[in-house]
């Protein structure tokens, strides 16, 4: 979670990564991410929170949100945070090519251009109507 821009994220994401710690938040919003919770006052075996996340994280949970309802956010778009962060990184660090890029993470080059910031075609010559008659 050490690429996450906080900046970028939403007040209560920001608020919620602060106040459960970093690993936690990470293992509950993999769990829960991208619903509306209730907070037991106590971690038992019988809330919903239990069957999804360990008694450990349900009680730093409890700590900061007993009896509260609120929105854990969705872990993919923070995971696509560091996805993207770490593409960089290895780009501009380590020198790594499109293609490894695109091979290690799993996805397009055309989506490791996009990433990165560059444009893998030069722009096109011509106009959105040209083929208009004039």
């Amino acid at each position: 979670m050490e690429f996450i821009d906080r900046k970028r994220l939403s007040f209560f994401a920001q608020e919620f990564i602060s106040n459960v710690g970093d690993a936690v938040a990470y293992r509950i919003m993999r769990a829960v991410g991208g619903l509306w919770v209730m907070v037991p006052e106590h971690a038992d075996k019988s809330s919903y929170l239990s069957k999804h996340i360990d008694n450990a994280d349900l009680t730093i949970l409890c700590q900061h949100y007993a009896k509260e309802k609120i929105y854990v956010p969705k872990y993919d778009r923070i995971a696509k945070q560091v996805r993207n962060a770490k593409i960089r990184a290895l780009r501009r660090d380590d020198g790594w090519e499109i293609k490894r890029l695109a091979l290690h993470f799993a996805i397009s080059e055309r989506l490791v251009f996009y990433i990165i910031g560059e444009s893998p075609n030069p722009p096109a010559n011509f106009d959105l109507f040209d083929h208009l008659p004039p």
